[in-house]
């Protein structure tokens, strides 16, 4: 087994252990203690992804435009819009194209 497999599957079985010590927490509303237990640097991003991820598509659309966009600041919001279509590039052609196919809605169509 190669060095980076091992070190894949041993992130992942701390992975797992650290989401079912997680949700035991939150099963028994001890969320102050989870909070407190995890270190200072991680605990808020981390929180913030744990809590995110069971969000469906559109509940995670509501969150993002209606808090998380309104938290940056210009220059944050053009490193995650470049960041974005770097990193997705399939998926905004996609999108550019579909809405280029759009008959444009005009007063002269009604």
């Amino acid at each position: 087994m190669t060095l980076i497999k091992k070190l894949h599957k041993g992130i992942n079985s701390l992975q797992l252990a650290l989401n079912e010590e997680i949700d035991k927490k939150v099963l028994a509303n001890k969320y102050q203690e989870m909070v407190d237990d995890s270190p200072g640097d991680m605990s808020a991003r981390y929180w913030l992804m744990q809590f995110l991820e069971p969000l469906n598509r559109k509940e995670l659309k509501s969150v993002v435009d209606g808090f998380l966009v309104q938290l940056l600041n210009e220059d944050q919001a053009k490193k995650l819009v470049k960041f974005l279509l770097v990193r997705f590039p399939n998926y905004y052609k996609e999108e550019i194209q579909r809405t280029e196919e759009e008959p444009n809605v005009t007063e002269e169509n009604f």
